[in-house]
């Protein structure tokens, strides 16, 4: 600030909005196109909005640390796990945008979607190069994170991703974006998720009926559950 003490100390931290994030995750919700990481951010800026709430229970559940890591060695962490974030965050991004290419009709270029981005908007960054240089190599691509250079990327930084986050939750620092980031990359590469369980559940309280995996194809069916005898 103008008198040499940080100016970020002084700013309140009461995140404002525009709207746009809110539609982009209504329009993600219209198209069943998950973009998990741009929802927690729309709902941590609600949450920092609510500051008297924050106050009262800051009070009432004061955050004790204990962090006792080497400053460079979670920087560096930090760093790979931010890129790590951005990526999954950039590609739920254009997937919905390409769904809604698809939807409507747009023919989007997405590689010059990336381009008209490098420079002059609120999202411009060296990444929007790397995803242009994806969509011109392979402009079906279903998935950025598979392509160079993120997949490289993900594989060396996806172990100090964790061990950043594992520093903040033990010490009760919120960081919903890149703990959604992490988990939609962990459900994106799990061949099998339990996703069986919620369709049993759906089967037994709503007889949603449920597809199974060794009769592909053979339509739907439903299970014989056994009521507690409490209800």
């Amino acid at each position: 600030d103008g008198d040499g003490e940080p100016l970020l100390d002084r700013i309140r931290d009461s995140a404002g909005e525009k709207g746009t994030g809110n539609r982009a995750v209504a329009a993600a919700l219209d198209l069943a196109s998950p973009a998990t990481v741009m929802a927690e951010a729309v709902f941590a800026r609600m949450i920092s909005s609510r500051s008297e709430l924050r106050a009262r229970m800051s009070r009432d559940f004061p955050v004790t640390s204990s962090f006792a890591g080497e400053r460079e060695s979670v920087l560096g962490d930090l760093e790979k796990g931010v890129y790590c974030s951005a990526a999954v965050s950039c590609d739920q991004g254009f997937a919905l945008m390409n769904a809604a290419s698809k939807e409507y009709g747009w023919n989007l270029d997405l590689a010059s979607v990336a381009r008209s981005w490098r420079a002059g908007c609120i999202i411009q960054s060296e990444m929007m190069g790397e995803i242009e240089g994806v969509f011109l190599k392979s402009p079906g691509a279903a998935t950025i994170l598979v392509e160079e250079p993120f997949a490289g990327a993900i594989r060396d930084g996806h172990a100090g991703w964790r061990r950043v986050l594992s520093a903040a939750l033990s010490n009760g620092v919120p960081a919903p974006a890149l703990s959604s980031a992490l988990a939609c990359f962990d459900a994106c590469r799990s061949a099998r998720l339990p996703a069986d369980l919620l369709q049993a559940m759906r089967d037994y309280f709503g007889v949603h009926g449920f597809e199974r995996r060794d009769n592909p194809g053979g339509g739907t069916y439903h299970g014989e559950w056994k009521r507690s005898p409490r209800e």
